[in-house]
């Protein structure tokens, strides 16, 4: 009778060993809502929340990444004691949309080289930068086109702001953010970063649309297939608005001109 408890209770320890590290294993997993953004006539921004399921023990790094795009700056050049134009710098290697967002200070959670190799931070976008011509690559270029994105909402890092919560043998993250204004129409791509002992044990990742709808849309394609005819419109829509403040303003007996 001893030997078969014996027996059975190494049995019972052996399903919760394996039940542990069965729990320790599962791949993360990952939900965006809404699973499309809109951008119509009315569109002011969207909320989104990412979620899902991770390893146990382990901690997450969420980050959304839109497709790599080229963008030409004129940069000033001081000629004696006049700034002017001094050529175009042409930037690319980046992605047009980087968030990032953490449960922890992602140096806590990984070494510098995964940091950078997997690109999870302002450091390492920076890193990948390419700037032509490499005459026109240096610190203040780098840094001031950082800030220019940080200022316009498409370059962001949140660390801490990932609920991470753990009930059992079950481990699940959440978190939610402002959608950038400044987004472009994109297929974004929404990965979740499983991280435990310092290593990414394991991620997911998730594809968010964001398409124009409505008048937006049909003005977009109107510039793409007939940008002469798009141009003339534009024209005259500012003409006419501008003619219209004025009638507006001679009515209420106004002497400043719109023009």
């Amino acid at each position: 009778m001893n030997r078969c408890w014996i027996v059975a209770c190494v049995l019972v320890a052996a399903g919760l060993g394996w039940a542990v590290s069965l729990a320790a294993q599962t791949p993360p997993t990952i939900a965006v809502r809404p699973d499309a953004i809109r951008i119509g006539a009315f569109y002011a921004g969207a909320e989104v929340e990412v979620s899902g399921v991770l390893p146990a023990g382990a901690q997450v790094i969420v980050v959304v990444r839109g497709p790599d795009a080229e963008e030409r700056f004129n940069s000033k050049g001081r000629f004696g004691p006049i700034w002017a134009n001094a050529g175009e710098v042409r930037i690319s290697g980046v992605p047009s949309l980087f968030l990032a967002f953490s449960s922890r200070p992602v140096a806590d959670l990984l070494a510098r080289a995964e940091i950078d190799r997997r690109q999870l931070d302002g450091r390492a976008i920076e890193a990948q930068m390419r700037v032509e011509p490499p005459a026109r690559d240096r610190r203040e270029v780098r840094a001031n086109y950082l800030k220019l994105k940080a200022g316009q909402g498409m370059l962001r890092t949140e660390e801490g702001s990932v609920r991470v919560q753990e009930r059992g043998d079950r481990t699940s993250y959440a978190v939610s953010f402002r959608w950038p204004k400044k987004a472009p129409p994109a297929l974004y791509t929404v990965t979740a970063f499983a991280v435990r002992d310092t290593a990414i044990v394991g991620e997911a990742s998730a594809q968010l649309p964001v398409t124009t709808v409505g008048v937006p849309a049909r003005l977009a394609d109107l510039a793409r297939r007939r940008a002469t005819f798009y141009g003339i419109l534009c024209v005259l829509a500012a003409t006419v608005a501008g003619l219209g403040i004025d009638v507006i303003a001679s009515r209420m007996g106004g002497r400043v001109s719109a023009h």
